[in-house]
């Protein structure tokens, strides 16, 4: 005897009209004469569990999954003056705001400091190279200096 039910995995005995367990990922219905794809129904979930519609196995990239794998919910970044958090991470940063650095672990965005003596303004993004001198002081064609205006 063949299985008529699509998508069944085993049919019921004596009954090639009826199943009894349907392939991975589909679902009986009542009267056991048909198999229909389960559909994931949680929202912002990329791979649902194994034959279930109501919890997720992984979501959506920059989404993260609750303890009873029943929601996904948006991450935040949570590293200061970040402009840009690193894929599925809340702890590490990609890209800092303008005018900060990017710690080594990419865990902290610390606030750029101006090394560049007698300078009223430092490029963007830049701690060693000046856009603008304090008055009285001209800026050297490599911008990395601020020295004294001499009068004639």
């Amino acid at each position: 005897m063949v299985c008529q039910v699509s998508n069944c995995a085993t049919c019921a005995t004596n009954s090639e009209n009826q199943c009894q367990t349907c392939n991975t990922n589909y679902k009986l219905s009542s009267d056991k004469k048909s198999c229909t794809k389960m559909v994931c129904n949680v929202n912002n979930c990329a791979t649902c569990v194994t034959n279930s519609e109501d919890q997720c196995q992984t979501c959506n990239t920059n989404y993260k999954l609750s303890s009873d794998k029943k929601t996904c919910s948006q991450m935040v970044c949570q590293v200061s003056n970040c402009a840009t958090c690193v894929t599925n991470s809340e702890n590490q940063c990609q890209t800092c705001n303008t005018n900060y650095k990017l710690s080594s672990d990419k865990k902290s965005c610390t606030k750029m400091v101006c090394n560049v003596n007698n300078c009223a303004t430092c490029v963007t993004n830049s701690e060693n190279q000046c856009q603008t001198c304090n008055t009285n002081y001209k800026l050297s064609s490599d911008k990395k200096t601020c020295s004294q205006m001499v009068c004639q």
